[in-house]
């Protein structure tokens, strides 16, 4: 599936996936790192581009553009600076924690 299939599914509240991004209908991912979420019916989006004051790679500032398209509202960094760092720290975490969990998986396997 395309990605902006993805994200198409993610404006209508359903879910998808394609190789690096993915949706439960209800938030929206590039790889890892929430981009979207769905909040009282309303679909927000996190600009996590470098013109939204937080650059964090090629691929997903390109994912970024395209769910933009279909927000309602759009929080960036220059207005919403404490929302956009709670969003990446908390999902940065779930990812380390992930990683971590995985990795001590593979160890007590050996």
């Amino acid at each position: 599936m395309s990605n902006e299939k993805v994200v198409k599914a993610w404006a209508k509240g359903k879910k998808a996936h394609s190789l690096n991004m993915s949706t439960d209908g209800k938030n929206i991912f590039s790889y890892w790192l929430r981009i979207g979420k769905t909040s009282k019916g309303k679909k927000i989006g996190f600009d996590y581009r470098k013109c939204g004051g937080w650059f964090y790679s090629m691929t997903t500032s390109k994912h970024v553009s395209y769910t933009l398209g279909e927000s309602d509202i759009v929080l960036n960094d220059i207005k919403n600076k404490q929302q956009m760092s709670h969003n990446f720290n908390y999902w940065n975490k779930r990812k380390y924690h992930k990683l971590v969990t995985k990795n001590a998986l593979q160890v007590m396997e050996v």
